[in-house]
């Protein structure tokens, strides 16, 4: 009987001990091939397909690059903070006609909870705001919203889910914003993993 017992206790404690690492996959972090990125670090990251859907048109560029550091990289989340405004190339309004626009103010994580904190399963939310300049047509626009984003594991893309934006200013009006980003450092590609099982 005290043999079925012990037999037993190994039994439990094997399938405790085999059973702990899946528990503790409950993690997020960011990494470069160097490693974890550690507090401070910089971080950008760029679109090449963010599109904002105004009452007014679709505004989009070619590029936007966010400049965004460290400030917690695991265990249970990662937040980034964005230094500056966005960098944008070659922005327009299309209206059935693409007029050049201006942007300015480009920011994701602005005002309170300013900060983009992202998960263990990969979720997060922040905020965004732009405004944006057409010159051609008259319009000086400002946009704000709350932003969903998930970041996919395994992968360097963060995911702007489709969010809805608050327009004042002139002629732009409300809208709605999504695209990806891809995350890269001084050392390369950044990559996500982003793990709850």
């Amino acid at each position: 009987m005290f043999k079925k017992i012990m037999l037993l206790a190994l039994a439990v404690g094997a399938l405790v001990a085999f059973a702990a690492p899946a528990a503790a996959q409950a993690n997020v972090q960011l990494t470069d091939e160097l490693g974890a990125l550690e507090e401070n670090d910089e971080v950008e990251a760029t679109s090449t397909n963010l599109v904002t859907t105004l009452s007014s048109g679709r505004l989009e560029c070619a590029h936007v690059v966010l400049h965004l550091t460290v400030v917690t990289n695991g265990l249970e989340e990662v937040v980034l903070e964005q230094v500056g405004e966005a960098t944008t190339a070659e922005c327009f309004i299309n209206v059935g006609i693409k007029f050049p626009a201006k942007i300015t103010d480009g920011t994701l994580g602005v005002g309170e909870g300013h900060l983009i904190t992202i998960d263990t399963w990969g979720e997060g939310t922040t905020t965004a705001h732009f405004g944006a300049d057409v010159a051609a047509l008259g319009l000086a626009c400002s946009d704000d919203g709350s932003v969903d984003v998930l970041a996919t594991n395994e992968t360097s893309t963060l995911d702007v889910l489709p969010s809805v934006l608050v327009g004042s200013g002139s002629g732009c009006g409300n809208g709605t914003i999504e695209g990806t980003f891809e995350l890269s450092s001084a050392n390369g590609e950044v990559l996500i993993e982003a793990q709850n099982t």
